[in-house]
């Protein structure tokens, strides 16, 4: 009997065995094998990827097979076996996956001698840089870079990566996410890999010339003079809270505006005719102080003639892409001679600001200049009158890439004598990018006035607008209004680049702020007057897609080389109408300048964008060349493969110079070229003729001389070239060859 009983004991632990004893996750086997279905399959694996380590729960989904929950089967990934394997259902298993080699892997489930596999279901992901922004940061480093990642193991929010640019660490690195972190820019020139290391796991990951340095990189801050900037002023002495600027503060990111630095110049001696200054916050833009507007800092007096005065504590708060308007407003004491005058100008170079998001410097560039404020004396100011002509152009429909459009037209007059007009800012408004679809600007003396610029006419300047909704300047030589009731017409036209969707709106309107003018027999100074404030053009509407590729130049700016050096000659943006793709497939370049083109130039060289929008000879596509000219001052022809710019979107070519070795300092080089026929391509091609920026043959030396004071006018250089500024509030752009002529009080204007 105890023998029996023993038996049968052992008979019904071996059958419990054999029904419920495998554990798949220990690594253990069955002593008696399942049952084998030929039906069992593996359908589904989720998620079908994971980080190279492992460490990520899967999900396994099979018929065929015995109840799960009754024997647990094994599961491989790779042929690694899943830890923790658990049933979810009776067809449901989850568990860890394994670490395993970037790829595919196969999954594989077996139960006894059933087994079911799904062939590269599986992917090992090697940890990655998915995204990062800005790619583009100036040399100085303090750029905030938001990166994100994939497939890290580790969680950012408790374990803070090591970031490199280049080879140099971040100044810090902050976490936002699990999987994203912020990482301020070190200084560093070029293009350089961005890293991301961990070591708890390690783990590295490199997205190769992700990030830029560039010294012309956008600014964070961007100061530039307010739509409400006051134009013209005159004031009898003395006279308290003058206002004699609004600056417009722009912020590409978040940040705040700590310190601004204001520079007078001028014949008025600011330590004895000027008293207090201040800045306000100018709340509701409109160029006045009011009530509301808000006081930035202390005020403050001017120690000694011409000394600049740094405003600090200013906190001004930008959200990105926000704005903000500054005053600034000065008292002027008895002791200003009259006839004397004094204006105010911002740089950007010498104000502060700060990045909301890593508390590091921010950039801050532009500037902003005032108006010229003259110390009135007992005589009538002279006027200078605006109003709209009698040809002035109504509501107009046109193409996208139309060209030569009339847009404002408007009658000068003066009433009270002889007054100087040199220069004009109109603002853009509307519905269209200005900046991307006005492709240029002319301002003319309509001399027949027919409301047309033709051959009979004066062109006073050519320009184009920076950035939507923004300033359109002329400067010019002056234009007398000689006597009381003398007038002439002036007319602004716009070509269009083609890029404008239809329905698109665009606007010009003129200011008093907008007027510069000078009168030179009165102490009573100079005023402008319009007939209407501000003085709008009807609406230019775009009614039908551009039918061509136009050709318009990216800006470049100026440069000095020396040596063997390579630089960009010529920006080419090219835009497609709405239309048809187009293929380009060359372009013919003409040269200029006291430069021997055919004996100084080693190379010239034309490169495809690599889409970001930023000339690099080492990441650009070379298309054409190196060539060479032939002759001094001669055409070249660069013809490449068909490049195709798709409908409705833009492509940029870049045609650079490397000079000869050994040239004397002091030569130039510029490049031009006809879009109509010097762009070769299977469609037409519109746009005004293309100048590229000089190059100028250097030492490797570089030399900076400014004026004093006194001269009434000093030069200055900043990163895009040399600038000129007659102590009025005006500043212009200067090219190598420019003769600056004029006298104090008088707007400076030069020879191209």
């Amino acid at each position: 009997m105890k023998n029996w009983i023993g038996i049968g004991l052992a008979l019904s632990a071996l059958a419990l065995t054999g029904c419920g004893g495998h554990k798949g996750s220990s690594g253990g086997s069955s002593s008696v094998a399942a049952p084998v279905s030929a039906s069992a399959t593996l359908s589904a694996i989720d998620p079908a990827e994971g980080g190279e380590l492992g460490g990520n729960t899967v999900r396994l989904t099979a018929d065929g097979f015995v109840d799960f929950q009754v024997d647990l089967p094994d599961v491989t990934l790779g042929g690694q076996p899943l830890s923790g394997v658990v049933a979810v259902s009776t067809n449901v298993v989850e568990g860890i996956a394994p670490a395993g080699s970037a790829g595919a892997a196969d999954v594989v489930l077996t139960q006894g001698n059933t087994s079911a596999s799904l062939p590269g279901a599986y992917t090992y992901r090697s940890a990655e840089l998915s995204s990062l922004s800005p790619g583009l940061g100036r040399g100085q480093g303090g750029t905030p870079v938001r990166i994100e990642t994939a497939w890290f193991s580790a969680d950012f929010a408790t374990t803070t990566p090591e970031v490199l640019f280049g080879t140099q660490p971040a100044a810090s690195v902050t976490a936002v996410s699990s999987t994203a972190i912020v990482a301020v820019a070190p200084a560093g020139v070029g293009a350089v890999d961005v890293t991301v290391k961990t070591t708890q796991p390690s783990q590295s990951a490199t997205l190769p010339r992700a990030f830029r340095y560039d010294p012309l990189a956008p600014a964070d801050i961007e100061l530039s003079s307010g739509r409400n900037n006051p134009g013209l002023l005159n004031a009898a002495a003395p006279a308290a809270g003058v206002t004699v600027a609004q600056v417009r503060v722009s912020a590409r990111v978040e940040a705040s505006l700590d310190e601004l630095t204001l520079q007078a110049e001028g014949t008025v001696d600011e330590s004895t005719g000027l008293g207090d200054v201040l800045l306000y916050h100018d709340v509701n833009g409109d160029g006045a102080l009011d009530a509301g507007d808000q006081q930035l800092g202390q005020g403050q007096g001017f120690p000694s003639n011409n000394a600049p005065l740094t405003f600090s504590g200013l906190g001004l708060s930008l959200q990105a892409g926000g704005e903000a308007d500054v005053l600034v407003a000065v008292e002027l004491l008895g002791a200003a001679r009259v006839g004397d005058v004094v204006a105010f100008r911002v740089v950007g170079r010498s104000a502060k600001g700060t990045l909301t998001a890593s508390g590091t410097p921010a950039l801050v560039g532009g500037a902003a200049t005032s108006g010229a404020l003259q110390v009135a004396g007992a005589q009538a100011p002279s006027t200078i009158h605006f109003e709209p002509s009698a040809n002035a152009p109504a509501a107009t429909q046109v193409a996208a890439d139309a060209a030569q459009v009339p847009v404002l037209a408007l009658r000068v007059t003066t009433t009270t004598g002889q007054i100087d007009l040199q220069g004009l800012t109109f603002w853009t408004s509307g519905t269209g990018d200005d900046a991307r679809d006005i492709l240029a600007a002319r301002l003319a003396i309509d001399v027949n006035g027919d409301g047309q610029i033709d051959a009979g006419d004066t062109i006073l300047g050519t320009a184009t607008p920076q950035r939507d909704d923004g300033a359109i300047h002329f400067s010019f030589w002056s234009r007398r209004l000689a006597s009381a009731s003398s007038s002439y017409e002036l007319l602004v036209d716009y070509t269009l680049s083609g890029s404008a969707p239809v329905g698109a709106t665009y606007t010009l309107s003129l200011a008093p702020s907008g007027v510069n003018a000078h009168a030179y027999y009165t102490d009573g100074g100079q005023v402008a007057t319009l007939s209407s404030t501000p003085l709008s053009s009807a609406a230019l509407s775009v009614s039908s897609a551009a039918s061509a590729l136009s050709v318009r130049r990216h800006n470049v700016p100026a440069k000095v080389l020396a040596g063997s050096a390579e630089g960009l000659a010529l920006g080419l943006e090219l835009a497609a109408g709405q239309g048809s793709d187009v293929d380009v497939t060359g372009v013919t370049v003409h040269a200029s300048g006291t430069l021997d083109d055919a004996a100084g130039i080693d190379a010239i060289r034309l490169y495809g964008d690599d889409g970001d929008g930023v000339f690099d000879p080492t990441s650009d596509p070379l298309l054409a060349g190196p060539a060479t000219f032939s002759a001094d001052d001669g055409d070249l022809a660069l013809t490449f493969a068909a490049r195709s710019v798709a409908a409705g979107q833009r492509d940029r070519l870049w045609i650079s110079a490397t000079l000869a070795s050994g040239l004397p300092a002091g030569q130039t080089l510029v490049l031009t070229l006809d879009p109509a026929t010097e762009v070769s391509a299977n469609q037409a091609v519109s746009g005004g003729q293309v100048t590229g920026s000089a190059i100028v043959t250097g030492s490797g030396l570089a030399v900076a001389v400014q004026p004093g004071p006194a001269e009434g006018k000093d030069a200055y250089i900043r990163g895009e070239g040399l600038y000129l500024n007659d102590n009025f509030g005006h500043t212009a752009g200067l090219s190598v060859g420019d003769r600056p002529t004029g006298q104090l009080g008088e707007r400076l204007s030069f020879l191209e």
